[in-house]
């Protein structure tokens, strides 16, 4: 039956395509091989265009690329010397059709990844501090040259701090409230 009702449960799998398994793990060591587990729970479970299932496997510090009956695709550590609540905390894809690029925030280290998705490669990041007020315009600048020089365009950024002022590259700003600009 292709019909899924709510409170289902679909298809799961564990680390590497492999029957889950709950079992400690213990402390994250980054110099240790990959652990064969994911470590729980995992942060994002989501699907590309082309149906791959894109994990986030936070406090393990990597991304993990799946088909959708579970068999194990490609993996890609992220800043995997990072402990504590990990650096891959969800995953978004851009929004042209292919979904050439995916954005993964990393709230421990305060950035955001931006990957080619074919190849997991980082490409470029968005540092520290993350929408602050006063360093909207330097993250907008930064976006705008890493889309310029992976996707070969000119485009717009525009990047929205939950309240204060909107700034974008053409000079122009807007008051903000709540995340949407204010006439």
């Amino acid at each position: 039956n292709a019909k899924m009702h709510v409170g289902m449960r679909g298809r799961f799998w564990g680390a590497y395509g492999k029957p889950p398994n709950d079992a400690p793990e213990g402390r994250y060591d980054p110099a240790a091989p990959p652990s064969p587990n994911f470590r729980n729970p995992v942060h994002c479970a989501d699907l590309s265009n082309d149906g791959f299932v894109y994990v986030c496997d936070r406090l393990n510090d990597r991304l993990q690329v799946f088909r959708p009956d579970g068999t194990f695709v490609k993996e890609a550590f992220i800043d995997k010397h990072t402990r504590a609540s990990g650096s891959v905390w969800d995953v978004a894809f851009s929004k042209d059709a292919q979904q050439r690029f995916l954005f993964v925030p990393d709230g421990i280290n305060n950035r955001i990844n931006i990957l080619q998705r074919d190849t997991l490669e980082v490409l470029c990041e968005l540092r520290e501090p993350l929408l602050a007020p006063d360093a909207v315009d330097a993250q907008a600048r930064e976006l705008q040259h890493c889309i310029k020089t992976y996707v070969g365009v000119t485009t717009r950024v525009r990047l929205l701090p939950p309240q204060g002022i909107e700034r974008t590259l053409t000079g122009k700003a807007r008051r903000v409230v709540d995340g949407r600009p204010k006439q």
